[in-house]
């Protein structure tokens, strides 16, 4: 992983899925370009993208994301 890189929730979801945020998109039917964003947490999710997302990834919209519509920082153990 890139230093920086913030690891959310729904990454981490992906991730265990073997998916990455293109295969997201096109099952939404959506561009990766407008779901990186939202994915990283460079971007606020609009409430239809949360509730897609979540449903998608079989979570609770609050799982994944805060309440300014923000994706969720993962809590990783750090491999020392």
């Amino acid at each position: 992983m890139k230093k920086g890189t913030t690891v959310t929730t729904a990454s981490l979801e992906l991730r265990r899925r073997g998916m990455s945020v293109k295969d997201l998109a096109e099952v939404l039917e959506r561009s990766a370009n407008s779901l990186y964003p939202v994915v990283g947490r460079r971007r606020r999710a609009t409430n239809p993208e949360r509730v897609a997302i979540a449903a998608f990834l079989g979570a609770q919209v609050e799982a994944l994301f805060d309440e300014d519509g923000f994706a969720r920082v993962a809590r990783v153990a750090a491999n020392v």
